[in-house]
């Protein structure tokens, strides 16, 4: 009976505290737009090196990863930045992915290459004021 007592403290002890580093919403958010730059790197090389369809498929790939960005931080979620309201920020580059998945269709790369650098510029800027509004972990 001893041990079982022990077994279910330990349980309760180790929910009941804190994480030593619990990922702030600022972290959080720079982390998920830093994946999102990714997605969206991989989608600006395959317009560059592959044809229309792969592009196309990329293109998609990053459209649905923003969806995710847009779902766990859009409208209903909890401000990452809370001196900055980033919220139409992610609808607008979700509209721009649209005219971009549409010169892609039409295999315009100029356009699509051309229509793709203002999203990367916006990507940047979000995640650095992501990164300027997260909490600075390395002081003890």
């Amino acid at each position: 009976m001893l041990p079982r007592f022990f077994l279910s403290l330990t349980v309760v002890l180790a929910c009941a505290a804190p994480a030593a580093h619990a990922e702030q919403p600022a972290e959080a958010f720079a982390d998920a737009i830093g994946q999102a730059i990714r997605q969206f790197d991989l989608a600006a090389r395959t317009l560059e090196t592959r044809g229309r369809d792969e592009t196309e498929a990329e293109v998609a790939a990053f459209r649905s990863a923003w969806g995710e960005v847009i779902a766990r931080f859009g409208v209903e979620g909890q401000g990452a930045i809370p001196t900055y309201d980033y919220r139409p920020v992610l609808l607008d580059i979700d509209v721009r992915l649209l005219g971009v998945m549409l010169v892609v269709s039409m295999g315009n790369r100029d356009a699509a290459r051309a229509a793709l650098q203002p999203i990367r510029d916006i990507l940047t800027g979000l995640q650095e004021r992501a990164q300027a509004a997260a909490p600075d972990h390395s002081r003890p």
